[in-house]
């Protein structure tokens, strides 16, 4: 190829032999193994730094959802207080289910005893069960039916 300013000629170095130099490739060893110790440091820090902020980032997203579903709880909750008041309750029952308020003969009162009637104080636990003896003798002489029905 010809050039306006010279003459390119084509350079030959067949008779050219390459020379393993030793000493050049002990202290390239010599810096790799300075070398590595501190390139493999920086990895371990650099996959640990990165591991961190992944967890890091994990954590928050379920720190959101555990937010979110605290707030959905409160929610339900709600729901379920304002369904259990009684005149929800009552609503449901009249429209849902035909229920009415009973009228006043259909009531039954039934007549109850207080404990302080069934063990009388100052005889404590020991009494009961002479005190219900007493009172099942007391009903089979009337002729009345055991408790329980026993």
């Amino acid at each position: 190829m010809r050039s306006r300013y010279a003459v390119v000629r084509k350079v030959s170095n067949d008779h050219l032999v390459r020379v393993r130099d030793r000493s050049r490739r002990r202290e390239l060893l010599q810096i790799l193994c300075a070398v590595a110790p501190l390139g493999l440091g920086l990895m371990a820090y650099i996959w640990t730094h990165v591991a961190v902020l992944t967890e890091g980032y994990a954590i928050n997203a379920l720190e959101r959802e555990v937010h979110a579903l605290v707030q959905q709880q409160r929610a339900l909750e709600l729901q379920i207080a304002a369904a259990a008041a009684p005149p929800a309750v009552e609503s449901r029952a009249r429209e849902h289910l035909a229920m009415e308020a009973p009228r006043p003969r259909q009531l039954i009162f039934l007549e109850h005893e207080t404990l302080a009637e069934r063990w009388p104080v100052g005889e404590g636990v020991a009494a009961r069960p002479r005190l219900q003896s007493q009172q099942a003798s007391q009903q089979r002489a009337a002729g009345l039916p055991r408790e329980g029905g026993r």
